[in-house]
């Protein structure tokens, strides 16, 4: 059935609206036949799949070195890694870094990585594995270095102590990353510890804070002004070992 409507109003008079029809009923098709494997049953198929193969993987101790080495340090897209693992590299870099300096390949994993990476395909795998267990090793070495964590245990001051990992080789007290940050009385006991001249100390009192991080920063890094302090070499010894309490580890408790 179809109708019109008519509107009557003081504005705008007279008005008639288009016809207006009942929709009429479109007549279902056919139902779709119901599939052969239900989709519950084709994941399940898809499980027992993987399974087969994990079963055989356990028994590729190098194959999964080799998967394993890809997958972390491959540079691979995070959706085309074999194996589902995602490592959490710790955070390192101080938020301000002057004067800390990792070696090359460590400060090379820091840099933002803005490359998609390679697809993960069968050809690509195999010219990472043609690189030899040399280049593997290495690449699982570095990759699971950067995911150790401190923990609560005392297995990083153990192993800190049996690697005989020295924090001055990669870091130098300077003004801006350290000792601009301390108070100022912080840097005169510092500097009383450092230096044994009466005389300098008590010059370097006086002086205000920032030009006491500048000469704490001098006497670190120029040996020039060592040398214009008397210091022997005892004394520079151990300007060159010193390292505030927070980088030292914690006595280990058996």
């Amino acid at each position: 059935s179809a109708g019109i409507f008519v509107y009557c109003s003081s504005r705008d008079g007279l008005s008639v609206e288009r016809a207006y029809q009942q929709p009429r009923a479109v007549p279902r098709g056919a139902p779709e036949a119901a599939p052969d494997l239900p989709q519950s049953l084709i994941e399940d198929l898809h499980r027992i799949r993987l399974g087969a193969l994990q079963a055989r993987l356990m028994d590729q101790s190098e194959l999964m070195l080799d998967l394993l080495a890809w997958s972390l340090g491959g540079g691979l897209r995070p959706w085309a890694r074999p194996l589902a693992i995602s490592p959490t590299d710790q955070p390192i870099a101080p938020e301000k870094g002057e004067g800390t300096s990792y070696p090359p390949r460590l400060a090379a994993r820091l840099a933002p990585n803005t490359s998609l990476g390679p697809d993960g395909t069968p050809a690509e795998f195999e010219a990472f594995r043609a690189q030899g267990k040399k280049h593997r090793n290495q690449i699982l070495t570095e990759a699971l270095a950067r995911t150790f964590c401190t923990g609560s245990s005392g297995l990083s001051a153990a192993l800190a102590r049996q690697l005989g990992v020295e924090v001055r080789r990669i870091w130098t007290p300077t003004a801006q990353g350290f000792l601009g940050r301390c108070s100022a009385g912080y840097l005169d006991r510092l500097w009383s510890e450092l230096v044994p001249s009466a005389e300098a100390d008590q010059t370097f009192q006086k002086l205000k804070k920032g030009e006491k991080a500048k000469r704490l920063e001098a006497l670190f890094a120029d040996p020039a002004t060592r040398e214009a302090l008397g210091l022997s070499r005892e004394d520079c010894a151990k300007i060159d070992a010193w390292v505030p309490a927070e980088l030292d580890w914690p006595e280990v408790t058996q």
